[in-house]
């Protein structure tokens, strides 16, 4: 008899072997990528110390590269289920996915943080292309600066998940998403340490407090984190809520299978 830790084993093996097939078979999708964010980068970069002239200091520009980086994770996480319920339905095999007997939600959120990894990797190589590049060095690989992150993304989860659902209903709802994703740049850039009515925004509170971390070496409190967490947890649910509302009405209508 399957285990259901076994069961959960398979599922994350299977998510993580389908993801690195993709990678590995859409090699030149995966290049172009990571040397797009690069370029896209280098140009606001450039353009912005041109801008300001050779007395802007150096605070301003790590600030202007943790705000995009900020901007990568925030990107990944929005889109990350909204996605995957588009392409399952124009490949046609979203509905076997609700015929799993692990369930259709268990294979989303193992996807979701196989494709946050996956995202580490990916803002990894960038990151270090950037900072050799521009030769601005931020120590990002710091748990209490990585931790507020982290703990903020499943937010942007729950908004994925809603445009999932909505996708469900209209089809071509991407749109809108990628309208949302020029949005997220003031998301994560705005001011939501310590606490204030910004900071009840998904993710914006978390990306802040990056940045505090490390430009002012700032220690975020417990009671912050636990805030940080409860919104988080707050959107997630609302995002759960709301593709449940949207997968009844598609199943009502018999929208699962048709694209």
């Amino acid at each position: 008899m399957i285990t259901r830790f076994s069961a959960l084993r398979a599922i994350i093996a299977g998510e993580v072997r389908r993801a690195a097939i993709e990678r590995v078979r859409y090699i030149g999708d995966t290049v172009s990528s990571i040397l797009t964010i690069y370029v896209v980068f280098l140009v606001v970069f450039y353009g912005f110390r041109g801008l300001a002239g050779p007395e802007l200091p150096e605070a301003r520009l790590e600030v202007l590269l943790l705000v995009y980086l900020s901007w990568l994770f925030a990107l990944t996480a929005l889109q990350t289920f909204a996605d995957e319920v588009s392409q399952e339905m124009q490949r046609g095999t979203l509905e076997q996915l609700y015929l799993s007997p692990y369930g259709v939600w268990t294979i989303l959120i193992v996807r979701a943080f196989v494709e946050l990894l996956w995202s580490f990797v990916l803002v990894g190589v960038i990151l270090f292309l950037i900072m050799w590049t521009t030769g601005v060095w931020v120590p990002v690989l710091n748990i209490r600066a990585l931790g507020p992150l982290l703990i903020a993304i499943p937010g942007l989860w729950g908004v994925g998940i809603a445009f999932g659902g909505l996708i469900l209903i209209n089809k071509r709802a991407q749109g809108l998403l990628q309208i949302l994703n020029f949005g997220l740049i003031g998301l994560v850039a705005v001011d939501a340490y310590p606490l204030g009515v910004a900071s009840f925004l998904p993710f914006a509170a978390g990306s802040s407090t990056m940045r505090a971390v490390l430009l002012s070496d700032a220690l975020p409190s417990a009671s912050w984190l636990a805030f940080l967490a409860a919104v988080s947890a707050a959107y997630l649910l609302f995002g759960a809520v709301v593709y449940r509302v949207f997968e009844g009405i598609a199943k009502r209508r018999n929208l699962l299978g048709q694209y």
